[in-house]
């Protein structure tokens, strides 16, 4: 097995892999995966065997000026997205009742946010022929897909938060000795 190392200039993203004790500088991303492929190399972190490399990972390959990841992210990265879908989860609910449980959110960003994920088909809006007109969100079974990643990320943030937090503590900290 042929290691990458895990040289990354994120300027201007130039990938040095180590192939036969020799060094070759690569200037796009696509020329390590077309290389990786052509050498069969399995791409890890030199001394890290058991974490993904995630560059390795499709979801992160660039194509057209975008990656899968990033335009996930942008979707349901923003601020209110994961609390609607986390919301809907469990049941389908009515506007008002969607609106007090995300606790903060005003009726024109639960729109706003209910009607992109309508678009991105995570959500569906039912509307009942009823006086006065009633409508009703739930999750589509695309949007219960969801479920499992963002559970992962979860778990990770709750073993993690401590962590994460005792680490800017102590960049704070340094950052305010050294000034």
């Amino acid at each position: 097995m042929v290691t990458i190392s895990n040289y990354i200039d994120p300027h201007r993203q130039i990938r040095k892999e180590a192939l036969s004790k020799k060094v070759v500088t690569l200037k796009e991303p696509r020329d390590v995966r077309s290389q990786c492929r052509r050498t069969k190399v399995e791409m890890k972190p030199i001394g890290e065997a058991a974490t993904p490399l995630l560059k390795t990972n499709p979801g992160f390959v660039f194509d057209g000026g975008s990656c899968p990841v990033r335009e996930v992210l942008t979707r349901i990265g923003d601020k209110w997205s994961l609390y609607v879908i986390f919301t809907l989860q469990p049941k389908p609910m009515r506007f008002n009742e969607l609106k007090r449980q995300v606790e903060g959110i005003s009726q024109r960003m639960l729109t706003v946010t209910l009607r992109s994920l309508e678009r991105d088909g995570l959500v569906s809006r039912t509307v009942f022929d009823t006086t006065p007109p009633s409508v009703e969100y739930r999750l589509t079974t695309f949007g219960q897909s969801l479920a499992q990643p963002i559970s992962a990320l979860g778990n990770w943030a709750a073993e993690n938060r401590s962590r994460l937090r005792d680490a800017q503590a102590r960049f704070d900290r340094d950052q305010g000795q050294g000034s």
